[in-house]
């Protein structure tokens, strides 16, 4: 079954590769209007030539998930393009090392947790007045098994998707008079280039 997006524009972070260009990829199946992004610009344009070429409506920005300034002009770019967002897909992220837990530092946490949890706030926030205008939005936050049943040797990941999924409960309660639902999806190991 095929969902109807045609006119909706959907954001989707950390999108040039694995499990947020198959998401953006399946989204323009549908008519959706893509923006993917990628502090990677070569594999950011690859994908969207390859998305082109199918004769997608994609528009890519290269931004730094975990700098404020990038996301915003990110947003802002979007925007100007297609004149609103409606949908978001909070997938950035990263599983960082495996190891035990006395051996992370608190950097080991501190940018684990900047770029799995607050560069999904910091979309969020910046996406809400678009999404909130359009009196109807859907937000997505790509978390994991380990948010719900944490693994040996992972604490900093699994404890940056456990806050994740806080967050979307959170957001659901107070979004959804809007018109906008909050979800998550919490997928198990699935075989991408970062694997």
């Amino acid at each position: 079954m095929k969902i109807d997006l045609t006119n909706r524009v959907a954001l989707i972070t950390g999108s040039s590769q694995g499990i947020g260009r198959e998401i953006a990829l399946q989204l323009a199946q549908c008519g959706a209007n893509v923006v993917i992004t990628s502090n990677d610009n070569t594999s950011l344009k690859k994908t969207e030539n390859e998305f082109l070429s199918l004769g997608a409506s994609v528009f890519a920005v290269e931004g730094d998930a975990c700098v404020e300034k990038n996301i915003e002009y990110i947003v802002s770019e979007s925007v100007q393009r297609f004149g609103k967002i409606d949908i978001l897909i909070n997938n950035v992220g990263h599983i960082g090392r495996v190891d035990s837990f006395e051996n992370f530092s608190a950097s080991d946490w501190m940018s684990l947790f900047q770029l799995n949890v607050m560069s999904g706030v910091s979309f969020t926030q910046k996406v809400l007045p678009s999404i909130k205008n359009n009196k109807w939005g859907r937000i997505v936050f790509i978390s994991s098994e380990k948010g719900i049943e944490p693994g040996k040797g992972m604490a900093p990941y699994a404890m940056t998707k456990t806050a994740q999924l806080s967050l979307v409960k959170s957001l659901a309660n107070e979004l959804g008079e809007y018109g906008i639902t909050v979800n998550s999806v919490s997928p198990g190991v699935i075989v991408t280039p970062a694997w």
